[in-house]
């Protein structure tokens, strides 16, 4: 029986954002392993914003997550709940 597996550790913010996304982005197991580090970003009034600005109340900005492109289809953006988002720059 290999025991290698029970050595694997992973941060818990990690496994937070990954159950997070899958939760709350509606996205498929294989979208989510594809993310990248920088797929966050947050919008008010069309323009970016960083994600821990004070100038812009959390309730007014925007999140977006960047999808990259999969084998039936393109890249795209949608937007998320700013939970998500904070998980995944966590």
């Amino acid at each position: 029986m290999p025991t290698s597996y029970n050595s694997l550790r992973y941060p818990l913010e990690f496994l937070r954002a990954i159950s997070l996304a899958w939760l709350f982005s509606g996205q498929r197991s294989a979208e989510i392993a594809r993310l990248r580090v920088g797929c966050i970003r947050w919008q008010h009034d069309g323009f970016s914003i960083p994600g821990d600005s004070r100038e812009v109340l959390a309730r007014d900005a925007v999140c977006l997550l960047d999808v990259p492109t999969h084998k039936t289809g393109t890249a795209f953006t949608k937007p998320v709940d700013p939970l998500l988002g904070k998980a995944i720059e966590a």
